[in-house]
């Protein structure tokens, strides 16, 4: 099968984590069988570019084109998403024209609404027999303006010429409700992981220092202040206990969090590492005894398969992209959102149970190993398939 990806998510030269999601599903693409073309354009800003405009990986072709784009800060009006729509389209449609001509692929697969997806109708001469569109998330930006009838026109003129609808998380359900999706092409297929070969269970005793571990943007929704908080608690009533708390990833809310860890006398036990590339991000997460996330924004988490993947218990919200993956009690623990105290019992329930850790851990890989990205892709190429055949 020969798969057209079209991707607003792709590494840059300052972000090397960012959407590594898409191309390690390209690349199990690839891993089954498919030729691949990807063309994952980029904002034209300053002098220098974040990605260069070829790339291969693994004898997949990558192309970003740049294009001009109104700043978002400018306007989010129907003037400047117009104008961005367009010559984002350009920009894929010139490097199709450039680098494709007029082949034929099995399939298309879309990432990002904006602008990969609205401009899709503006492009649309590939021939292909079928169209998917995976959203991985909610954009505030759109999910603000979804009821504004110039935007619920350029929605609607989606629909009608993309076949099927991929959420990564049922809690996208009701976003998905927002844009208007029609409920018969959406589809739910979660995300998968890279599983480690070699993993392993073993846990620090109680006479070391324990390490809780986050990975994440530090934006609100993540819920790390909603961790500092929980430690601080534990800190006062439970001095003795030791402990390290790491948090992976940086943001606009790290001098808040840097703060708030003052603030509850924890400083000396909590490290803001910053953000590292994907291996010693993964690395980290295999050192860690207890992975806590307690994200209310989550529609899906591949964070917390890394961490199940390399036999980690795992914290993460009921009703949220953990609960997606995670089986309270078995894998970890599902906290109700936002409540500092039922985090605050979880996290201590298993700083205090190394052997409770251990066990959690080793059903936390077994549970994992249902989510990879083979699996995740060849769901896709059925679906591609079904049309082809």
């Amino acid at each position: 099968m020969r798969i057209l990806v079209i991707s607003g998510f792709w590494p840059t030269r300052s972000n090397s984590i960012s959407g590594i999601f898409v191309v390690q599903q390209v690349q199990a693409y690839k891993s089954l069988g498919c030729d691949v073309v990807v063309i994952a354009p980029q904002q034209l800003r300053g002098r220098r570019l974040q990605r260069p405009y070829h790339q291969e990986l693994d004898g997949i072709d990558i192309y970003s084109p740049a294009y001009l784009d109104v700043p978002q800060k400018v306007s989010g009006g129907r003037l400047a998403v117009s104008l961005n729509n367009r010559a984002y389209a350009r920009a894929v449609q010139r490097a199709i024209r450039r680098h494709m001509g007029a082949a034929a692929f099995s399939g298309i697969h879309l990432h990002d609404l904006r602008y990969a997806s609205l401009g899709y109708p503006l492009w649309r001469e590939v021939r292909s027999p079928r169209t998917l569109l995976t959203l991985h998330g909610v954009d505030p930006f759109i999910e603000a303006r979804a009821e504004r009838a110039w935007l619920k026109s350029m929605l609607d003129g989606l629909w009608a010429y993309v076949d099927d609808v991929v959420l990564v998380g049922r809690p996208l359900e009701q976003y998905a409700d927002k844009l208007g999706v029609p409920a018969g092409k959406r589809t739910v297929i979660h995300n998968g992981s890279v599983m480690p070969a070699v993993w392993q269970d073993t846990q620090r005793s109680l006479n070391e220092k324990r390490v809780l571990l986050s990975v994440s943007n530090l934006v609100p929704l993540k819920g790390i202040d909603l961790n500092l908080k929980a430690l601080g608690a534990i800190h006062r009533d439970s001095p003795d206990l030791d402990w390290e708390y790491r948090v992976i990833g940086d943001g606009p809310e790290r001098s808040r969090l840097e703060r708030e860890a003052a603030e509850r006398g924890i400083s000396a036990r909590v490290s803001f590492i910053g953000r590292l590339d994907h291996e010693d991000t993964l690395a980290a997460i295999a050192e860690c005894d207890v992975f806590s996330l307690p994200s209310w924004g989550e529609n899906f988490g591949i964070v917390y398969l890394e961490a199940m993947g390399r036999g980690r218990p795992v914290i993460g919200c009921r009703d949220w992209g953990a609960a997606e993956m995670v089986r309270d009690g078995v894998d970890g623990c599902l906290v109700t959102p936002k409540d500092v105290e039922s985090l605050r019992a979880a996290i201590e329930s298993l700083l205090i149970s190394p052997d409770k850790c251990r066990e959690m851990g080793a059903a936390a890989r077994a549970q994992a190993e249902k989510f990879t990205w083979a699996k995740n892709a060849q769901q896709h190429l059925n679906m591609f398939a079904a049309a082809c055949s």
